[in-house]
């Protein structure tokens, strides 16, 4: 696991949470967003660097001790939310990315090679306003994006939560916004099979007294099409 502290740090947990090493870094200020195994044994990261708020990838050994370490600089904003290995050598990676000061952010996708350099780079958007690529995974024959973005027929706008498709260069096949009347908050993903995901939200109104809050958790086949969704009601926030 890894995430931020006042460093970097790393931990490697045993199947009873046990703590089987910890490693800090002294290198600055990184807010890492996700990390996965590789297939040759080691660990793949990204985040952002937090004053700069520059997108950063990093590789790791097995013992926790840092490979690699790579900054995509930028004059707006660029955090990478979530990576994936592919089979054919490197890494893509999602986020956003915003040039200050009037731009909207646009969802983010980058292919990387196995020591992070750019060999591609697109941007997206869904609607015409903000969006933000939050989870990432290989399938075949390209990729499939999720996050949140903002709808334009609601006043006020409400957040949405989209489930994309693009081709193995990372142009966009299909989009899929799932539909609600409220602010629906993107949470999490999970990839299950290649025709099967699982997407969690939270909705609540700013218009309807007293709404409640509700967290729900949907499975949808590889066109975004809602195979099963639950609702889980709560009276509180």
């Amino acid at each position: 696991i890894t995430g931020s502290t006042d460093s970097l740090r790393i931990l490697r947990l045993d199947s009873l949470g046990n703590t089987i090493w910890s490693k800090t870094f002294d290198i600055g200020l990184y807010l890492i967003y996700d990390i996965k195994n590789t297939s040759d044994g080691k660990f793949i990261a990204c985040g952002k660097r937090i004053q700069q708020i520059d997108g950063v990838v990093l590789k790791f050994d097995i013992q926790g001790n840092l490979e690699w370490l790579r900054i995509y600089p930028t004059g707006g904003i660029k955090p990478l939310y979530s990576i994936d290995e592919l089979p054919n050598n490197g890494y893509i990676v999602t986020g956003e990315d915003k040039d200050l000061p009037n731009d909207t952010d646009k969802i983010l996708l980058m292919r990387i090679d196995s020591t992070g350099n750019i060999i591609w780079e697109k941007e997206h958007k869904i609607f015409t306003r903000s969006a933000y690529g939050e989870f990432i995974k290989k399938i075949n024959n390209g990729f499939i994006i999720a996050g949140g973005t903002f709808d334009t027929v609601n006043v006020p706008e409400n957040e949405r939560v989209y489930f994309l498709r693009t081709d193995t260069s990372g142009n966009v096949r299909f989009t899929k916004v799932f539909p609600n009347n409220r602010h629906d908050f993107y949470s999490a993903a999970q990839y299950i099979n290649e025709n099967r995901f699982m997407f969690s939200s939270f909705a609540y109104s700013q218009i309807i007294p007293n709404d409640s809050s509700t967290n729900i958790v949907n499975i949808a086949d590889s066109m975004g099409n809602i195979i099963s969704s639950k609702n889980f009601y709560t009276n509180i926030f």
